[in-house]
């Protein structure tokens, strides 16, 4: 999309939601803009979809979203900068670089939000916005501020897995697998991507909240270093924190270390001493939050991240084909409703933890019915442009962005999600069923190196791939015959 199409199209969805002074706040996922908004009978939804380069449009957990697609992020820029032309406090996030301003949500501070190098001598705080860090009380809150924080480093981690899934197959082969190769000290590199997740959430959360990164960053790695070298192994008390023996809630651990560390932050930095603030405000926030986290709140979150963790997993182990089957109908429902981000972060931690997990397996294959649904009509299109964008469409939903085939074909004839969900079912059922575990994050094409262990491929991959083929399939011609089926009716 050129520069021009992408100000005009941010202009035209600035101006179906009623106006760049009707927009309180805004951030983005990897396909949606998330819109919150002052007066929401103001949002012209209809007027919205009928925008050209808009996939949908929904309203959901207190938000107006707008379905980009993979351009989100830019849409999402030329709209802040739309938004600050026009006088407006520019709030809009980027979650996906995890370098935008915070989410306007209760609990979250804004970008206006000074950090502690912002308060003034007398210590009160420069500019006119209100600083009060209030508590996290509220569903949207605290899931736009988990989203913010997670969302930027799932592609990174994606991309870790696939490196990790390629290297694993070379050296399966027998090629550089010798200790100290390259090939050895790049498979290391990628494994520690995957230790340093509460880091890399805690580095991400504090961004988004506008304090400093480190205290939430320092505390996070001390979850990182337990898990690395194992928790029976360190010496001391850290091997007996009991928030650190389950990896379930260490994405949540990692949102919470950060909003604590604002708080603490903006309650101490303008009682402290210009000249000793840049010392002490870390200190009190390291000792306070260091503390609580480790011995009153982490135990707290880590024990029922842990214990929805647990249940779900036991479930699985208990029917793990029929688990597989309810699950994958259900996953692209989830995600359509953007409440897979409160599950996401769980399998993240058993990911990390366990090295491997069968549930992510289930929640990646979707993707591929999804794809199905796309090609499908890009079978029975009538005409070239709309052959094209299926096209399209599916080759983005085989690399894991699965929304513009939601909104632009599955959702565009009645039933043809019903059998999406079959689909994607019977494809999850499929490969559980066949021994199918998941090493990865990043499902389609590249979902097959998620499959390779580091024994290389085996079981899983033929698995994968017997799934793919039942979701591609299934699903494909679903949409073929009710493509061609609704253009009989419509002739």
């Amino acid at each position: 999309m050129a520069s021009d199409e992408v100000e005009a199209l941010a202009r035209a969805v600035l101006a179906g939601a009623g106006g760049a002074e009707n927009v309180a706040s805004a951030t983005h996922c990897m396909t949606r803009l998330r819109l919150v908004l002052c007066d929401e009978g103001a949002a012209d939804e209809a007027v919205v979809k009928e925008i050209p380069g808009v996939l949908g449009a929904v309203r959901q957990g207190g938000q107006f979203q707008v379905i980009i697609g993979p351009d989100v992020a830019r849409v999402s820029d030329a709209l802040e900068s739309l938004r600050a032309t026009s006088g407006q406090s520019a709030s809009v996030g980027s979650a996906e670089s995890a370098a935008g301003s915070a989410p306007v949500a209760a609990g979250v501070p804004t970008k206006d939000t000074p950090s502690l190098h912002d308060v003034d001598d007398a210590g009160g705080r420069s500019g006119a916005a209100d600083t009060k860090l209030l508590p996290l009380c509220t569903a949207r809150g605290a899931l736009e501020l988990l989203t913010a924080s997670v969302v930027p480093c799932v592609d990174y981690l994606g991309a870790a897995a696939i490196l990790r899934g390629a290297l694993w197959l070379v050296a399966s082969c027998g090629v550089g697998a010798e200790q100290g190769s390259v090939l050895a000290l790049l498979i290391g590199l990628a494994d520690v991507s995957f230790y340093l997740l509460s880091v890399l959430v805690a580095f991400s959360a504090a961004r988004k909240l506008n304090v400093s990164v480190w205290p939430p960053v320092g505390i996070a790695a001390v979850q990182a270093y337990v898990f690395a070298v194992a928790p029976g192994s360190v010496p001391g008390p850290l091997g007996g924190l009991p928030f650190l023996e389950r990896g379930a809630g260490l994405v949540f651990s990692a949102v919470v270390t950060a909003w604590l560390c604002a708080l603490v932050e903006r309650a101490v930095a303008p009682r402290v001493p210009t000249v000793t603030r840049s010392v002490l405000a870390p200190l009190a926030v390291l000792t306070v939050v260091g503390a609580g986290m480790g011995f009153v709140v982490g135990p707290l979150v880590m024990s029922a991240c842990g214990a929805v963790s647990f249940a779900v997993h036991t479930v699985f182990l208990c029917w793990p084909v029929t688990t597989a089957l309810v699950i994958g109908a259900v996953w692209q429902l989830v995600v359509a409703r953007g409440l897979h981000w409160l599950f996401t972060p769980l399998l993240l931690g058993e990911l990390v933890a366990l090295g491997s997990d069968p549930i992510m397996l289930v929640t990646v294959i979707p993707q591929l019915s999804q794809a199905g649904i796309a090609l499908g009509a890009a079978l029975v299109a009538s005409d070239a442009a709309r052959r094209h964008q299926a096209l399209a469409t599916t080759g983005q939903a085989l690399f894991g962005k699965t929304e513009p085939a939601l909104y632009g074909f599955t959702l565009a004839v009645p039933h043809l999600q019903a059998a999406a969900n079959v689909a994607s079912g019977l494809a999850a059922a499929a490969a559980i069923a066949l021994g199918g575990t998941f090493y990865g994050v990043t499902g389609g094409v590249l979902g097959i190196l998620g499959t390779v262990g580091p024994e290389g491929a085996g079981a899983p991959t033929v698995a994968y791939l017997a799934a793919a083929a039942v979701a591609l399939i299934c699903a494909g011609v679903s949409a073929a015959v009710a493509f061609r089926m609704r253009r009989g009716v419509s002739k």
